[in-house]
């Protein structure tokens, strides 16, 4: 089995909703590269950040559940590429150590195994049939990369700090928690109070 880690996102060229995650070889020269939408990519940004909302996405609630059944993702295997499609599970194990194994999209093993550093794998025949060979990445664009596709890309990032504190105000009234947890985000970034 081959070590993966997770080096960064970056613009879809052709898809504008879309992104493309890039898994490289520890230790190695090879790359990965997966498309993924919007959605997850935000997801997997705010990870890899850091970054704390107030309201947990879909993978932090997963992750919640795990921990109060004391049950903890050991690794993520992708173990077959069929059509562009990734099929991968997530190996979890509880105290016990007995272990479940669950099939997910790339992009949400992804998303855990950034939260949790958790391990990624692969085999060496997928490495060998997928893996592109790369220098080393642009640090300073990676990084530019994965900042942009945080919320602030969306119109939040245009918003005054005042405008944002009152659309934050407007959807906690509404209890559009999703859109709220997106403009503390934001506001977050911006290192302002709301």
């Amino acid at each position: 089995m081959v070590q993966l880690k997770t080096l960064g996102l970056t613009y879809h060229h052709a898809k504008k909703t879309a992104y493309v995650l890039v898994l490289g070889e520890v230790g190695g020269k090879r790359r990965i590269p997966i498309v993924i939408g919007t959605a997850e990519a935000q997801s997997i940004a705010l990870a890899m950040r850091g970054l704390p909302l107030s309201r947990p996405l879909a993978h932090d609630l997963l992750l919640s559940l795990a921990k109060f059944k004391h049950v903890r993702l050991r690794r993520v295997t992708i173990y077959q590429i069929e059509n562009e499609v990734f099929y991968t599970k997530l190996h979890f194990s509880d105290e016990e150590d007995q272990e479940l194994r669950l099939e997910a999209r790339i992009s949400d093993a992804v998303a855990l195994a950034v939260r949790t550093d958790a391990p990624i794998y692969t085999s060496d025949e997928i490495i060998e049939r997928y893996g592109i060979e790369f220098e080393e990445p642009d640090k300073a664009r990676q990084e530019q990369v994965t900042q942009a596709i945080t919320p602030s890309t969306t119109p939040l990032g245009f918003q005054t700090q005042e405008e944002l504190e009152s659309h934050l105000q407007k959807c906690i009234q509404n209890e559009d928690y999703e859109q709220a947890a997106l403009i503390k985000a934001e506001i977050n970034r911006r290192g302002g109070k709301a």
